[in-house]
């Protein structure tokens, strides 16, 4: 490993000794913390071989890194200012304390199958459609096994043909236990990083290709769908899009440069901007950090249109596809999404959001509350308290002793709606906050939140806590925008209502002042969009779409009408107004507030009085 330059040196400080020393208040919840003025902003403390320096990352406006990136995203320093900085405070800040995390290593013993594989093979080849002697081989050569409660398992095998992981997949349909996906899915504990499951087809002809997909069954369904592509063929599964493409760089360095890289991801947001992404890191347009890998040739390799994934394609024996270069990529995707759809994709890809935005998010399982040891601390006991004001049930499950959760979650958090107006409200709330924290499964009955680590029970039990708080009084929380562009947070409502600025003031406002600078939530309908589903889109997406749709008119009273909706002075309220006018006065979307999001402040001043 190379020595670390100073710089890197004065860049890796400790985020919360710079916390400690400034002042700057913040919650801590395990190994995490959470800024208390900026609750989406946590730092991560633990130290490891792989992460051996403490990170933050800052979710509503995706970023993070080290301190210096802290110090440029959330005090505003310029980078020298920045620089300075850290050197005034290095002194102070090498008295933090480290907080060392080792990495526990794989343990294949724990992921033995058994000889028998029934199970295993009738969901690949019942549920999957996968060809049975192509299954058949996957078994006999080791890639494949069944554990022995039947889930399957696909084996990582290094260049020494060692097992370093695996993926588990659940052979199961069960969507109360494993909620909307219906399957266990997750990676085995201890596997290295940057790598996953792959395979090799190989007909002499001399070509290098190497295919990725998303998933372990993606991968077979290709395969499966096109046998008959010539080359020496590798196929390897990334367990995800965009936030993976470190694995491609690993598996290059490890097994060499292939003559093509095919990408061959999901026929979704996702997929594209996971295709995009790993194109501008592998061959970037400007510096050029791997000058070996331009010779290597980049497709993008998609299933007809309709279909979301390869299984999907495999299912209904579809084996149309295309295989493009970048541009005719992006030109296809332009044509089959619409203008403002893949508009909408490049606008989350350049602000760092390479997930399926619009999509509901995946939950890991659901399960009905079941007996266990439980455990009644006081702060336990203050939320059952307040959530029984409305109907709603708490009980906590000790998971440490369950074989089947243990090695995942140390705890869980059950909510029974029991037909709370207020249960709902509350679950979208808690869904955007625990993610660092706890893992969400939910049904209309009610939820549980899957404790990752008991030190953190405290820090969920007090998300639970505010969600509710948010659930009954709506305003609390949202975000408002004076006319200068000074932007703030309600932090108390009534009569008055109190808003805590960006630039920690703090102000008070009657109800029919603020109203007027409230930021609501929008829900979109693209008219091109074949589904006619809603779409939600913030305020700031809406003023995006509605300069586009002026700057695509290509005429002077369009370009006014955008210098009064840039340049104008007018209130919050009025100028969304007028970017909604324009967007529905166009043909390709409608526009209109989120009705969850636009609740009047006199009524919710009522309700509160009641």
């Amino acid at each position: 490993m190379a020595e670390l330059t100073e710089t890197d040196r004065l860049c890796r400080q400790s985020i919360q000794k710079y916390l400690d020393v400034k002042g700057i208040p913040y919650e801590r919840q395990g190994y995490y913390l959470r800024l208390r003025d900026h609750d989406s902003l946590v730092v991560d403390t633990r130290v490891t071989k792989e992460k051996p320096y403490e990170t933050f990352y800052w979710n509503s406006q995706a970023v993070g890194g080290n301190l210096y990136n802290f110090l440029r995203s959330y005090e505003n320093m310029e980078a020298k200012e920045a620089f300075d900085e850290l050197k005034k405070m290095a002194p102070e800040l090498a008295k933090a304390e480290v907080h060392e995390v080792k990495a526990e290593p794989y343990e294949p013993e724990k992921w033995r199958g058994h000889a028998r594989h029934d199970q295993a093979k009738n969901y690949l080849v019942g549920k999957r459609r996968l060809n049975p002697q192509l299954v058949e081989a996957l078994f006999k050569q080791g890639l494949v096994r069944e554990l022995n409660n039947g889930d399957l398992f696909f084996s990582w095998k290094n260049p020494k043909h060692q097992e370093v992981g695996g993926d588990v997949q659940g052979t199961t349909i069960d969507h109360e236990k494993f909620g909307k996906r219906g399957t266990r899915k997750m990676i085995a504990k201890g596997s290295v990083k940057n790598f996953g499951f792959h395979f090799s087809a190989n007909d002499g002809s001399g070509t290098k290709k190497l295919y990725v997909f998303e998933s372990p069954i993606d991968a077979l369904s290709f395969y499966n769908l096109h046998p008959q592509i010539k080359g020496e063929k590798t196929f390897i599964s990334l367990n995800g899009a965009g936030t993976k493409i470190k694995t491609i760089e690993s598996f290059i360095k490890q097994y060499g440069i292939p003559d093509e890289l095919h990408l061959a991801m999901d026929n979704d947001g996702a997929g594209f901007k996971g295709m995009i992404r790993a194109k501008t890191v592998l061959q970037p347009a400007n510096a050029d950090p791997h000058p070996e890998l331009r010779k290597m040739k980049i497709l993008f390799d998609q299933p007809a249109d309709q279909f979301k994934d390869w299984n999907d394609a495999l299912k209904a024996r579809s084996f149309e596809m295309t295989s493009e270069n970048v541009g005719d990529f992006i030109k296809h995707r332009q044509q089959s999404l619409g203008q403002d759809a893949y508009k909408q994709l490049v606008h989350e890809f350049v602000n760092g959001q390479y997930g399926n935005v619009s999509a509901p998010k995946a939950s890991r399982r659901l399960q009905k509350p079941r007996k266990g040891v439980i455990k009644m601390e006081p702060e336990f006991n203050e939320v059952a308290k307040k959530l029984q004001t409305s109907r709603m049930k708490l009980k906590g499950v000790d998971l440490t002793k369950d074989s089947d959760y243990a090695d995942d979650f140390q705890y869980r958090l059950d909510i029974d709606a029991n037909g709370s107006p207020d249960y709902h409200e509350m679950l979208q709330w808690l869904d955007n906050q625990v993610g660092s924290l706890a893992s969400i499964t939910s049904d209309e009955k009610g939820c549980s939140l899957w404790v990752f680590d008991n030190k953190d029970r405290a820090g969920v039990l007090k998300e639970i806590a505010s969600a509710y708080d948010h659930a009954r009084d709506p305003l609390l929380g949202r975000r408002v925008q004076m006319p200068n562009g000074r932007g703030g947070t309600i932090v108390k409502t009534g009569t008055e209502s109190l808003v805590k600025f960006d630039d920690n003031q703090f102000q008070k406002f009657n109800r029919q002042a603020l109203d007027q600078h409230l930021i609501p939530d929008f829900q979109v309908r693209y008219l091109r969009d074949k589904t006619n589903e809603l779409r939600p889109a913030s305020a700031s997406d809406v003023m995006h779409m509605a300069v586009t749709v002026l700057d695509n008119q290509h005429n002077a009273p369009a370009a006014r009408q955008k210098q009064l909706l840039m340049k104008q002075p007018m209130t919050t309220k009025q100028r969304l107004s007028m970017a909604m006018s324009v967007i529905n006065q166009s043909r390709w979307a409608r526009v209109n507030p989120d009705p969850r999001t636009t609740v009047p402040l006199n009524r919710n001043v009522k309700a509160r009085e009641k």
